[in-house]
């Protein structure tokens, strides 16, 4: 596909999925006010549609519809970004290769909590690391996401900073529902049932995982709580932009840290994690894709001051639950650029050979 084409598919994609979002956030206000992102997404759709021969789709309904129907029954061209196997929304939000998608082609702020995205510019402003590193260690430690009140306040009079005490209970939601629930084995957060099934989330991510490791969905415990318990939980956006990215950052740091001094989310997040070795610094970025050419992807769009570093001193890592066999060479051949990019365990032996030392 030329790259012209590429690029107005991906750019019909991406306003495909803003749009459906706010028509679903506009549709549960008191007074509905169709958003002018639909407006613009259907009229965008239905332009390329007329240009290559195809008929548009009619009305707002036509719309949504196809927004829940397979890709494919739409827009077969984008096979090179999307499953077109998968909708772009289902179960009341964005399916999970939205998710990919969207982490791959968009903008933090178009997925990730505000409340989070306040506390890094907060912090940043205030040069306050020790802060952001506490915040975002609750955040990213499987063990909080879900928590009794006690906890919750725990957490909270852990900072001193009263903005920060704030948001760290921004980032919880009122739980009643827990005894019909279970604790998902891999992240922690609330499973609930959908046709007989046990899910996490509404796009149920960490089933992606389950081939990975050993443990399942299906086998998972109640939580602990005892009968009258107040409860909480992580809010959906942070559980799964956060939370299930943040877990193998917890890992790696911890496993790096028993022989080399290691910092979390160093330059309050300029990198993941920074790692001390005896004649120099690297840094490391670890990322979640689950397939090779979103991670390529998200590699070319970077800025070249920002991809010389990764020439040099910073490394892109692959967390193993993500690291299929051949992935970093499909990166690698995806990409013209030369950058670091390795697997979490091949990190770990380049480190003991002293390669990257």
């Amino acid at each position: 596909m030329e790259e012209f084409r590429k690029d107005v598919i991906q750019e019909i994609l991406y306003t495909q999925l803003i749009a459906i979002k706010n028509l679903n956030e506009a549709l549960k206000k008191d007074e509905f006010t169709m958003p002018d992102s639909v407006v613009h997404a259907r009229r965008q759709l239905a332009h390329y549609f007329l240009n290559n021969g195809r008929k548009p789709l009619l009305g707002l309904n036509e719309w949504v519809t196809a927004m829940l129907q397979p890709v494919k029954t739409w827009l077969p061209e984008a096979e090179d970004f999307i499953n077109l196997e998968a909708p772009l929304w289902e179960n009341n939000g964005w399916s999970r290769d939205s998710e990919y998608f969207l982490q791959a082609y968009g903008r933090p702020e178009d997925y990730q909590e505000l409340t989070v995205l306040k506390v890094l510019e907060y912090c940043r402003k205030n040069n306050d690391q020790e802060g952001y590193v506490l915040f975002r260690s609750f955040l990213s430690d499987p063990e909080w996401a879900v928590v009794s009140e006690e906890e919750l306040n725990q957490m909270a009079a852990s900072f001193s900073d009263e903005f920060l005490k704030q948001q760290i209970r921004a980032c919880y939601e009122p739980f009643a529902e827990w005894e019909q629930a279970r604790k998902c084995p891999y992240c922690g957060w609330s499973l609930l049932k959908k046709s007989g099934l046990w899910h996490c989330g509404h796009a149920n991510v960490c089933f992606d995982l389950e081939g990975s490791n050993k443990w399942s969905l299906q086998t998972a415990e109640p939580f602990p709580f005892g009968k009258d318990t107040r409860v909480y939980r992580l809010r959906p956006g942070i559980h799964r932009y956060t939370l299930i990215p943040g877990i193998p950052e917890k890992r790696i740091a911890e496993n790096l840290s028993k022989i080399h001094r290691v910092e979390r989310y160093p330059e309050q997040d300029r990198f993941d994690l920074a790692v001390y070795l005896d004649n120099r610094n690297i840094y490391l970025d670890v990322k979640c894709f689950r397939s090779p050419d979103h991670l390529a992807t998200y590699i070319e769009r970077l800025g070249p001051e920002r991809l010389e570093e990764f020439r040099t001193h910073a490394w892109f890592v692959i967390p193993r639950e993500y690291a299929s066999k051949g992935y970093i060479n499909r990166v690698r051949n995806r990409i013209e650029l030369q950058v670091n990019v390795c697997e979490e365990d091949q990190l770990y032996q380049l480190l003991k050979e002293g390669v990257v030392s």
